[in-house]
């Protein structure tokens, strides 16, 4: 195995294979989490069993701290302006299109340098390139336990992504059936906890969007009575009552197409690997999954990794 430790990153490689990435696997500062948590487990889990490359992000994603490699490089003058911006809950639209922000030239340059490097020295690690992420636990991710997302068929043909997903939720299906009910919970939980924020008088942009999709799931599957009563009037009763009734009523978690997410925010694979290799596809676990079942996860990566091998006909020794 060889390792190389390169400024914002490390690299692993561990005989032919396919590239694992995790962009966001740096330290977490301060109380929000901005990482994505066990992403970089799984992946690891994933790489030993079919050889390849790792790579592993090494700096927060925090815009003034450090640099988020899955979006967009900025100009100088942008990145200066931004410096105070996005150290309020106002920076949140930067934070959505930018990759790092700067205090001073000086810090421009540098982070400028390095998410250049990043992104020139993974581009020509190999032919095929898995962007392995998390996402949090909460009802606006209903149904999804892994969304995978094909970049709008450009990283990976969306009819083969589809035909792989039914495959594999076919295969692990009684498993997902058998987690239901403690993934459920878990989703109830959380939103207990987050309470707080929701019904807050000054809320996030970021929560605002985040909320909008949790109404939504629950308008969906909840019984129409109580999503009724909470688009009426929302209160903590309203919303627990909804998110409980469409966890009752939703069908098994499994593997989707882009349900959570599209790779709408991915603007550096967009712009450095999508269109240039093989195949590019972003895996986005749930948090409830790969925290309490990183194994279990990797083995399904692992699986998807070999669908993906026989439909590209490339990473021969993918199991």
């Amino acid at each position: 195995m060889d390792i190389d430790f390169k400024p914002g990153y490390i690299v692993l490689k561990n005989g032919k294979g396919p590239v694992y990435v995790v962009l966001h696997s740096g330290p977490r500062i301060g109380a929000t989490i901005d990482r994505d948590t066990d992403a970089d487990a799984v992946a690891s889990i994933c790489w030993r069993k079919t050889g390849g490359t790792l790579v592993l992000s090494t700096v927060p994603r925090q815009q003034e701290i450090g640099i988020d490699f899955n979006r967009d490089s900025v100009d100088a003058k942008t990145a200066l302006k931004s410096w105070k911006i996005v150290q309020t809950e106002g920076g949140g639209r930067y934070k959505n299109r930018f990759a790092w922000s700067a205090c001073d030239m000086s810090d421009y340059k540098n982070k400028q340098r390095i998410y250049e490097g990043f992104w020139t020295g993974i581009s020509k690690l190999g032919g095929v390139f898995f962007l392995v992420h998390s996402t949090g636990i909460r009802i606006g991710h209903i149904p999804t336990l892994i969304d995978v997302i094909t970049f709008n068929g450009m990283g990976l043909k969306r009819k083969t992504a589809k035909e792989i997903a039914d495959k594999l939720n076919s295969k692990y299906g009684p498993f997902f059936l058998g987690i239901k009910l403690v993934h459920d919970k878990s989703i109830s939980l959380k939103h207990e906890t987050r309470l707080n924020q929701v019904f807050a008088k000054k809320r996030s942009y970021i929560l605002e969007e985040l909320i909008q999709r949790d109404m939504e799931k629950i308008k969906k599957y909840a019984e129409p009575e109580i999503a009724k009563r909470l688009e009426k009037e929302l209160t903590p009763e309203n919303f627990m009552a909804g998110i409980e009734s469409a966890l009752s009523r939703a069908e098994t978690p499994r593997i989707t197409i882009e349900n959570v997410f599209s790779g709408e925010k991915a603007f550096g694979p967009k712009k450095y690997l999508v269109g240039k290799a093989k195949a590019v596809v972003e895996i986005e676990f749930n948090e409830f999954l790969i925290n309490h079942f990183p194994e279990k996860s990797a083995e399904i990566l692992q699986d998807f990794v070999a669908e993906v091998s026989a439909a590209t006909g490339s990473i021969s020794n993918a199991k």
